[in-house]
């Protein structure tokens, strides 16, 4: 059985996604817990949320309403992810844009909070970079991926 092409192009985003934010949070552990791209963004979400919506949610999922937050804007994230990947096996140029968007809205965030640190765009930034090269290496085209030997075919 043969995979689509879009669902492959899928997998490339999301683990570009991946691998980006797991170095985002890696980056953010050494420097600054605070300035983690999740918590970052799950700041500014909670801060645009209207009082009545957060009242809402406090009520509804008690003291659940933090993870679920953050499990949501995980899944946004894979969503884009997966977007972004189709996106750049179509337009490569564009996918690697929109990947490092990705990131800068995590730097953004981060930047926005109230007691942000200049140094808290970092681990934002440095999961943008790992995000668009994993993506880069991903979606490289078709003849770079066919110059390259094959552990079976070299030295025979």
């Amino acid at each position: 059985m043969r995979i689509p092409r879009f669902v492959t192009a899928a997998g490339y985003g999301v683990l570009a996604a991946v691998a980006g934010l797991a170095a985002a949070e890696l980056a953010a552990a050494i420097l600054r817990p605070e300035a983690s791209p999740l918590i970052a963004v799950g700041g500014a979400v909670i801060d645009a949320t209207p009082t009545p919506v957060k009242e809402y949610a406090v009520r509804t999922f008690g003291t659940a309403d933090k993870p679920i937050l953050l499990w949501t804007i995980r899944a946004a994230l894979l969503g884009a992810a997966a977007t972004v990947g189709i996106v750049a096996a179509r337009r490569r140029r564009l996918g690697l844009v929109l990947a490092a968007a990705l990131g800068l809205a995590g730097a953004a965030a981060a930047l926005a909070r109230p007691a942000a640190r200049p140094a808290d765009a970092i681990p934002s930034l440095a999961g943008a970079a790992v995000s668009v090269a994993v993506l880069a290496y991903l979606t490289r085209p078709a003849a770079a991926r066919a110059a390259r030997p094959t552990a079976r075919g070299a030295g025979c």
